[in-house]
């Protein structure tokens, strides 16, 4: 269906999020927070909060798989957009 005006405006905030953490923490990317921001705009509010937040806990969970198999360290840096784009793919094709 259409988008109402509010959801593309309400949509940018999970990257404006990711872009307020990339300025002042670093612990994450500007690329990041500009894909999430764009698909905010595209998605809207709902989907863009879906997204993220599902990517958010496979990322979790890859993290701890690979932490317990001693692949990675608490440091290490994982690369956020190929979890964003996994998650975006079966919502798209996969019937979510």
């Amino acid at each position: 269906g259409e988008l109402g005006w509010m959801e593309p405006l309400f949509g940018v905030i999970p990257g404006v999020f990711l872009l307020l953490m990339a300025r002042f923490s670093g612990k994450a990317g500007y690329a990041d927070g500009l894909v999430l921001t764009e698909l905010g705009i595209c998605l809207g509010y709902r989907e863009v909060t879906l997204l993220f937040g599902f990517s958010l806990l496979l990322l979790s969970v890859c993290s701890i798989v690979l932490l317990l198999l001693r692949r990675v360290h608490k440091n290490s840096k994982m690369p956020y957009l190929s979890f964003l784009a996994v998650i975006f793919l079966v919502r798209q094709f996969g019937g979510g």
